[in-house]
């Protein structure tokens, strides 16, 4: 198989749940007829909880224990936290925990930007996310199914398009030191530096993927992995390059740049390698002078 379609299909795959990590989505922008109705009722709002709440007017300082920052659809959880409303941030440190709908995730820190123009969020320290699985779409019932025709069976998809598709349905877990996510919808851009990995269990195999770094455009389905960039799998599969990979992760239309790159695999195939019973030996034929047993004369 050709060493750029083989990185497609392993780095693709895998890439693409990663990229569900948008941690804080937006909410879909109403028709234009209400948008300045939805302007006017609803304002951005960030709600803060906690125990033993500390606030200074004068200042816009405050602190809490036991914290929750609630951002839209997104709760951000840690023991301790501190923040400033005039400034529009907030530090939340202790067991920290943020949970949406596209991925949960841990880390030591998190510094919580919220102001009109700059929505972001940065986790530090052992950062942790759980990418959950793309949701499937259902089927237009306007599709009818394949009808085998002349005799012959329905198209059946081929083993590079599982191997594309399958990966959307189960989690992948990233792993970095630091995680920065721009999460305004005009923007939505993440950086993730330091020992940058991803890691992802399949039924028949669990494969990860590294890389320096990552950046990732939302609105343009892109990734950039910074050289050098390894993958392997518990099969025995592996790939290196030293320079840089840009994906393209739009479903359906899944692309991939880079200069030159190695890939190394197992050659045994698994459905051909598979020992066949030996053939069973001629039976004897019936000795000299002696009829065969069961044979009657005439």
């Amino acid at each position: 198989m050709d060493t750029r379609k083989m990185w497609v299909i392993l780095g693709v795959g895998m890439v693409a749940a990663f990229c569900a990590c948008a941690a804080v989505p937006q909410s879909t922008p109403k028709a234009a007829s209400n948008r300045q109705d939805t302007a006017t009722k609803k304002a951005e709002i960030v709600e803060v909880s906690g125990e033993n709440i500390i606030q200074n007017e004068s200042t816009g300082e405050g602190s809490a224990r036991n914290i929750e920052i609630i951002d839209d659809q997104t709760v951000i959880h840690a023991d301790q936290g501190r923040w400033n409303t005039k400034q529009r941030v907030a530090h939340m440190t202790g067991n920290l925990s943020l949970k949406d709908p596209q991925a949960d995730g841990t880390a030591e820190a998190a510094q919580v930007y919220y102001a009109r123009s700059k929505r972001l969020v940065i986790l530090t320290g052992h950062v942790q996310l759980t990418i959950k699985p793309r949701k499937e779409q259902e089927q237009p019932s306007s599709v009818a199914p394949v009808s085998s025709q002349n005799g012959g069976g329905g198209a059946q998809p081929g083993t590079d398009e599982e191997d594309r598709e399958s990966p959307r349905k189960y989690p992948a877990v990233v792993t970095c030191d630091r995680a920065e996510y721009h999460y305004d919808r005009n923007v939505k851009y993440a950086l993730l530096t330091g020992h940058f990995k991803v890691t992802q269990a399949l039924p028949d195999k669990t494969r990860s993927l590294t890389a320096d770094h990552a950046e990732w455009w939302g609105k343009e389905e892109r990734v950039l992995l910074h050289g050098p960039v390894h993958i392997e799998d518990t099969k025995g599969m592996n790939g290196d390059t030293s320079g840089d990979v840009t994906l393209y992760t739009t479903e359906g239309d899944e692309r991939l740049m880079m200069q030159k790159g190695t890939i190394r695999m197992p050659v045994e195939d698994t459905e051909e390698s598979e020992a066949k019973p030996a053939p069973a030996p001629p039976s004897a034929p019936p000795a000299k002078g002696r009829e065969p047993t069961g044979t009657k004369k005439p």
